[in-house]
């Protein structure tokens, strides 16, 4: 639930990186036998205590997510599912390069006067099946 923005107070919003890895490669490195999964981190606490389903802008909320273990994952995508909001399941544990990326533009555009719940939203047309 972190996003390792060392130079928030400064007023810099490069994300950290460990040795090249994001900051949840680098913890799954140093603890190899944990299913370390990247979740909850581009949005707000306050958004996550809304009532069932959440929804944004009339549309469900979505939440993407990264974890180097499938069954981790799938667990993940259940306690997304349980706050309300559809999880968007990414993969490996690498893509927490980019959530950790979109979750440091969250927090520059939140400090520079945006809505404080603010967050991203995956949008897609509805899937209808090919007659």
């Amino acid at each position: 639930m972190t996003n390792p923005v060392p130079g928030f107070s400064q007023g810099i919003y490069t994300v950290a990186t460990y040795d090249g890895k994001s900051l949840a490669e680098a913890i799954a490195a140093e603890a190899p036998k944990a299913h370390v999964i990247k979740a909850f981190n581009l949005c707000p606490t306050k958004l996550w205590a809304s009532p069932a389903p959440i929804m944004m802008d009339g549309r469900q909320h979505t939440t993407p997510f990264c974890g180097g273990n499938a069954a981790a994952r799938k667990k993940a995508a259940s306690l997304i599912e349980e706050v309300g909001s559809e999880p968007v399941d990414l993969g490996d544990i690498e893509f927490a390069r980019q959530l950790e990326a979109m979750g440091s533009l969250i927090v520059k555009l939140v400090a520079e006067g945006h809505d404080h719940m603010t967050c991203f939203q995956l949008i897609q047309p509805e899937v209808k099946p090919i007659a």
